[in-house]
């Protein structure tokens, strides 16, 4: 087979890879050991698509990724207690809408967590923190955030929201804790969702791939000139 077509097919397929909404993506899971900004989970281009989710904002628009948190031993042992860090490099214009779905579940049992989300960047500094509702850029109710009503009939919305227009590109980290910045207890769950227009750039293999595919219909190139 001609080599030029081999590297044009795989440049293709990395492209794939690279342009939100083309590869197949649902929900991810939480991987533990993501408890300090060195072991941060890393969401990735192939992480993200877009298409109808009744819990995300402008799914159908805006590339998104859901991560299910991995909490699974139902016991409050305060030596296991630990944050989650999750991170995600972008581009200088873009726009991030951050949100926390089925923390709290409407009592005070094992798994029900009233989260707090923190946006950081490079360094650790806090850009953007929330503990309850959303900032307003959700038009409807977050049909994944359980209200509570107070005894002053007052209605809470215990797991946070909010957006953010990111003016640097670089490397971000998204941090979820509990309420007043504690740490999480093995047991307590939560779903992530993190919607990013564009969506963040690709794993590094995947550019290194489709760079190389390039150079070599380049390199090609420029070898059937030599001959002509």
């Amino acid at each position: 087979m001609n080599p030029q077509i081999i590297i044009l097919g795989i440049s293709i397929i990395s492209l794939g890879t690279i342009l939100p909404g083309v590869v197949e993506a649902t929900s991810i899971n939480e991987i533990e050991g993501n408890n300090t900004l060195l072991t941060a989970q890393q969401l990735f281009g192939s992480d993200f698509t877009t298409g109808i989710n009744t819990d995300i904002f402008d799914s159908e628009n805006t590339p998104w990724a859901s991560i299910n948190s991995n909490n699974p031993v139902n016991t409050y042992d305060l030596s296991t207690n630990s944050f989650d860090y999750y991170s995600f490099t972008i581009n200088a214009g873009t726009t991030g809408y951050f949100d926390i779905d089925y923390g709290f579940t409407g009592d005070q049992t094992s798994g029900s967590a009233d989260t707090y989300l923190t946006l950081l960047n490079s360094i650790g500094v806090v850009l953007e923190e929330r503990d309850d509702g959303s900032d307003g850029f959700q038009a409807d109710e977050d049909n994944g955030s359980m209200k509570h009503i107070d005894d002053d009939d007052r209605t809470w919305f215990f797991d946070p929201s909010f957006s953010y227009d990111f003016t640097e590109a670089g490397t971000y980290y998204l941090k979820v804790s509990l309420y007043n910045d504690l740490a999480l207890a093995q047991g307590d769950s939560y779903t992530l969702q993190v919607s990013l227009d564009p969506a963040p750039v690709p794993e590094p293999t995947t550019i290194l791939l489709f760079g190389t595919g390039l150079a070599g219909l380049a390199g090609s190139r420029i070898r059937r000139k030599k001959k002509v």
